[in-house]
């Protein structure tokens, strides 16, 4: 086999593997993939609001006695805040929560492939459940994302802070996306410029919505955060933000 066609077959299994855990028929798509992230420009971490305060992930990690923690996503306009963890596979805070325990709720979390230098990546992928049964919500932060299928909600949707440990990185929401077979999106390592820019024309092709002229420009860093999604079933709901 030419050294070519190994790599042109290893990258299509790698984005194809998909591990799914269910209940009443709710999933959360998670990606497996290798290679290292790409570093790029870090993320501006300058608060845009005075008032933010850094977050204590080290007393997090202290106080849930795990050091999967990364840092707490917060969406101020949609209620959300959730602390955020980042395992050595992309399976286990699927059943997991937040203390290691067996949960059919799990944890949200960044993707595997994701760097621990999380203000260097060039994408970060953030994963969590979603239920078609309302008395799971308590449990399930990222199901307040279902919200910013209303466009009115998603035009006045408030900055996505990401709190790590001694900065907060600052995305604005510019897209939101539906995907019922593709997974291009979760594409961490852009070998070329070419690469970079298809996918970024993926990530905003056939969005729901999309602010500006729905055109990342390539020096952005971009989070996802991806839930399961019931229009049409068996699909992943994707808000897109750029710093």
């Amino acid at each position: 086999m030419k050294k070519n066609d190994f790599f042109l077959i290893f990258f299509i299994i790698s984005f194809i593997v998909i591990v799914c855990f269910c209940f009443s028929k709710e999933e959360v798509a998670v990606p497996y993939g290798s290679g290292t992230v790409t570093p790029d420009n870090p993320v501006d971490v300058i608060p845009t609001d005075p008032n933010l305060e850094l977050k204590d992930i080290k007393e997090l990690r202290k106080s849930y006695s795990n050091n999967d923690i990364v840092g707490v996503i917060k969406i101020e306009s949609l209620g959300l805040e959730t602390i955020v963890v980042q395992g050595s596979d992309n399976s286990y805070y699927l059943k997991h929560d937040i203390n290691k325990e067996s949960s059919i709720f799990g944890t949200e979390f960044v993707d595997s492939r994701n760097s621990k230098n999380l203000n260097e990546d060039k994408q970060i992928n953030v994963y969590g459940h979603n239920s078609r049964n309302k008395d799971y919500y308590d449990n399930l932060e990222f199901t307040k994302l279902n919200k910013i299928a209303d466009k009115e909600i998603f035009d006045g949707l408030s900055n996505i802070y990401f709190y790590i440990d001694g900065e907060v990185l600052v995305y604005k929401p510019y897209a939101v996306k539906v995907i019922t077979t593709d997974n291009e999106y979760t594409r961490l390592v852009y070998r070329t410029p070419d690469i970079l820019k298809k996918h970024l024309e993926n990530l905003t092709s056939n969005t729901m919505y999309c602010k500006d002229d729905c055109n990342i420009p390539e020096d952005k860093k971009i989070i996802i955060l991806q839930t399961c999604y019931y229009e049409p079933d068996d699909s992943y709901l994707l808000l897109i933000g750029i710093n």
